[in-house]
C-alpha cells in the first residue's frame, strides 16, 4: 500500500472584521485570508429591523416586510404592502406618523383586518403593525395613538 508523506501542516486562524448589519440579513463568516492563514470576517445581524425615515412629501408608499417606516407630520398617507416573503416567517409591516392640527387621512389595503375601526384624530402620534398570518393567509393590523403636538420654534 503506498504511503503519502504530508509532513507537518501549520495553520493560523485570526479574527478579522466584525460588521453589524440590519436584522433582515443573515449571519455569515468569510475567510479573507488563505487556507493556511485564515482571517475570519464576521457579519452579525443587529436584531433590529431596518428603519426608513420617510420624507413628508412621500406620502404614498409600498411597505416592505421587516422594515419600519417613519414619517413626521403628514396630512395624508396611502400605504400598500409589498408581496409577502416566501417561507414560514413572520411578515410584519410597520409604520408611524404624526397627525397635525387637521387629522391625517390614512389609507391602508382593505384586506387588512383591524381589531376595531381605525379612526385617526388630530394632534396624535400613531404606530401601526400589520402582520401576515401564514396559517389563515390574512393580514391583521393594530394601530395605537397618543397625544402629540408639533414642536414650536
Amino acid at each position: 500500500m503506498p504511503q503519502i508523506d504530508l509532513g507537518q501542516v501549520q495553520a493560523t486562524v485570526t479574527v478579522g472584521t466584525t460588521t453589524t448589519v440590519g436584522g433582515s440579513t443573515g449571519a455569515s463568516v468569510t475567510n479573507s485570508g488563505t487556507t493556511a492563514n485564515a482571517v475570519l470576517d464576521f457579519t452579525i445581524p443587529s436584531g433590529c429591523y431596518p428603519i426608513i425615515e420617510c420624507e413628508s412629501t412621500d406620502t404614498t408608499k409600498e411597505l416592505m416586510p421587516q422594515t419600519m417606516y417613519v414619517w413626521g407630520e403628514v396630512s395624508s398617507l396611502t400605504i400598500t404592502l409589498a408581496e409577502v416573503s416566501a417561507g414560514n416567517i413572520v411578515n410584519e409591516y410597520m409604520f408611524s406618523f404624526n397627525s397635525g392640527a387637521t387629522a391625517t387621512t390614512l389609507s391602508v389595503p382593505a384586506d387588512v383586518k383591524f381589531t376595531s375601526t381605525v379612526t385617526i384624530e388630530a394632534n396624535m402620534h400613531y404606530e401601526c403593525n400589520i402582520m401576515w398570518d401564514v396559517n389563515n393567509e390574512e393580514f391583521y393590523g393594530i394601530i395605537v395613538g397618543w397625544p402629540w403636538t408639533a414642536p414650536t420654534e
